[in-house]
């Protein structure tokens, strides 16, 4: 769990962005759980709301 702490804080800290591309065809399971909420992440740094039509 910390390794995913540290990847969440540098993406804030360098303001780092996933591509749709690299998510795209993960498997689900809790790697997919992980990168949806970096990409969650990802949306809000840049004021994108488009995450939220996931939570419909």
């Amino acid at each position: 769990m910390y390794n995913i702490a540290k990847i969440g804080a540098r993406m804030i800290r360098d303001r780092l962005h996933l591509e749709d591309s690299a998510i795209e065809n993960v498997p689900d399971g809790m790697v997919a759980e992980w990168l949806d909420g970096l990409d969650s992440l990802s949306a809000a740094m840049l004021g994108d709301d488009s995450y939220k039509q996931d939570d419909e």
